[in-house]
């Protein structure tokens, strides 16, 4: 799937009339600094609260965190390796995933980071990311 689709794909469901401004300008800064074909799989935590929203850029070369930080857009990227991965899962709305990297930080995924109409979504969204990377 192309960039531009996988992008779209992932954030069409987020945009309102009170988020669109947000994600045009996160999508422009993004887009600026990583070439398109590079991705392989998008994640976001609290898409709809902008305010601290987190949008995780899963790269050919790393991972890239795209976050608000008060009026400005801050992108965080990280080239450490993953070491290891943890999926629990119950039923079809619950799943969680906790990447843990080679310099010890560890990052959580879990299908409750939307609101309650989107757990089975996310909870798929988490379990293709662990069959991805």
């Amino acid at each position: 799937m192309e960039y531009v689709e996988i992008f779209k794909n992932h954030f069409q469901n987020f945009i309102t009339d009170i988020t669109r401004d947000y994600y045009e300008i996160m999508a422009k800064g993004v887009y600026e600094f990583i070439e398109g074909d590079e991705i392989k799989f998008i994640y976001s935590k609290k898409p709809f609260d902008i305010r601290s929203a987190e949008h995780y850029f899963f790269l050919e070369s790393g991972l890239l965190i795209a976050e608000q930080k008060e009026e400005r857009f801050a992108l965080n990227f990280y080239k450490s390796r993953i070491v290891k991965k943890n999926l629990t899962f119950s039923g079809r709305r619950e799943a969680n995933l906790t990447l843990t990297f080679e310099n010890g930080e560890e990052i959580e995924f879990d299908a409750k980071d939307c609101n309650e109409a989107h757990e089975f979504n996310y909870a798929k969204s988490i379990k293709d990311l662990y069959k991805l990377i």
